[in-house]
């Protein structure tokens, strides 16, 4: 149907002009109402369907947004139900675990009891083993590490036990050489007026030479060091008596002598006990004939220091009066004794001994400067 596009009256399709208006009909004003009419028509469409969609969606929202925090919440109550659990069984473990330290404790403190250092020392031990095992399983929170300040106090308290055990311990050593020797108060009584020989010396042991050494100086009231254990021996002695006024010089040219005698002897017998023993032939088979440095020396140890010096001498067959050179070189099938000691060396040799000497001199003054039982 056509519409006339001057008053919009219906026409029939053959109208060529509006019965109403009499205008003449135009096909492109139809087509223009038709398209409004169109137009319109999609949006009273529109206007009845947005509602509709909308008020659906508007009913749905709610349900599935109430839905998810219910959800939500009970999953949440369950979380906290499991860490409950959770938390409850390991705070019993722990506890467990706690209960196994205070025995550890208890050992560690205990007083009032008689026992022999060789026990303090093996319950220290046990209980240290257990301490560190405790240590390592349990550190995951405060109470654990409660337990870990526990166990290093422990452990400071061992280590004051094994320092009183150790000053017990010097201090019976002391009583023991005063003890020992309670019964002679000189160990040489003749070295202040006699010369000494070899055989008033090859007796004796370095720990009875050491002695020896000392009461030469200390007749004179040599004050020895507060603390030494020396000082505490000599103070045993009644002839004793500290003179802070004395210099430390010997008064005679015997005693120098005596004094130079015990310390050749202390020194050889000291480093024969210490040392391994020597199985080549020589310590250097060319010191008659070749000089001597002081890199050839310097790796040597002090019996072999002692024994290079006395081989030059041994090729001349000397008879040695020390009973630790002579058993070495009579087991040398080289060393021939001619019981005989009136030999000249050459310029070489001389050479030699004189930076050996100094070596052995050197080595001496180390090895000798040292405390009683020390």
């Amino acid at each position: 149907m056509k519409i006339c596009s001057h008053c919009g009256f219906k026409l029939l399709d053959n109208q060529r002009y509006c019965p109403k208006c009499g205008l003449p009909i135009t096909t492109s004003n139809n087509q223009d109402k038709a398209n409004l009419s169109h137009d319109e028509n999609i949006k009273n469409t529109a206007r009845i369907e947005i509602p509709n969609f909308d008020e659906k969606e508007h009913n749905k929202k709610p349900v599935i947004i109430v839905s998810s925090i219910a959800i939500g919440i009970s999953l949440l109550c369950v979380i906290l139900v499991v860490l409950l659990i959770y938390n409850q069984n390991k705070t019993k473990v722990n506890t467990d675990n706690i209960d196994t330290i205070n025995p550890v404790d208890t050992i560690n403190n205990t007083d009032g009891n008689d026992t022999d250092d060789d026990d303090i020392n093996s319950i220290d031990n046990d209980n240290t083993e257990k301490i560190d095992e405790t240590i390592i399983i349990e550190n995951t929170d405060e109470t654990n590490n409660q337990g870990n300040t526990d166990n290093t106090v422990n452990n400071d308290d061992t280590s004051n036990e094994n320092k009183t055990i150790i000053n017990s311990e010097d201090s019976s050593t002391v009583d023991s050489y005063i003890k020992k020797y309670a019964d002679r108060d000189f160990i040489l009584p003749q070295s202040k007026t006699k010369k000494l020989t070899y055989s008033d010396l090859n007796s004796l042991s370095v720990e009875e030479l050491f002695i020896a050494r000392n009461e030469m100086f200390a007749r004179y009231g040599y004050v020895f060091d507060d603390d030494s254990n020396l000082a505490k021996f000599f103070e045993s002695k009644e002839w004793y008596s500290s003179n802070s006024n004395y210099s430390g010089d010997l008064h005679s040219e015997i005693e120098e002598d005596n004094c130079k005698l015990i310390r050749t002897v202390e020194f050889t017998k000291l480093s024969h006990d210490s040392c391994p023993d020597i199985t080549s032939d020589y310590v250097f088979p060319n010191s008659s004939s070749s000089l001597l440095s002081s890199s050839d020396i310097s790796s040597k140890n002090n019996w072999e220091i002692i024994i290079a010096i006395n081989e030059i001498y041994a090729r001349y067959g000397y008879s040695f009066s020390s009973t630790e050179l002579n058993n070495y070189f009579e087991n040398k099938s080289w060393y021939n004794n001619t019981h005989s000691n009136d030999i000249t060396l050459n310029d070489i040799e001389d050479n030699n001994l004189k930076l050996l000497a100094e070596e052995r001199e050197r080595r001496t003054k180390n090895a000798l400067m040292h405390d009683l039982g020390k």
